[in-house]
């Protein structure tokens, strides 16, 4: 369990990171099953390790998510003062 979970961490905190990449949104949407198989396994099994790990994870996605929505909404917002222009990584979105 803890390379996928591992893995689960390290693209969050890619996502988290990098917010402007191509990718972030595909990869948010690729960590839902781990996160689901992981949310299940803690709760049938009782463990608390499994319980930290999953929270740890669903903290992490949350703020990766919301990494992505700013940008996304600075993004629209800067287009429409001026469309042919964005910066690469606006400062003070992560």
């Amino acid at each position: 369990m803890y390379p996928a979970v591992s893995a689960l961490i390290t693209l969050l905190h890619n996502v988290l990171h990098h917010p402007y990449d191509m990718n972030a949104n595909d990869d948010l949407q690729r960590v839902e099953p781990l996160l689901g198989i992981l949310g299940v396994l803690a709760e049938s099994k009782k463990d608390g390790e499994l319980n930290r790990m999953h929270l740890f994870c669903v903290e992490l996605r949350r703020r990766a998510r919301t990494a992505v929505d700013r940008l996304e909404a600075f993004v629209f917002e800067y287009r429409g003062r001026n469309p042919l222009t964005v910066p690469e990584n606006p400062e003070g979105l992560v």
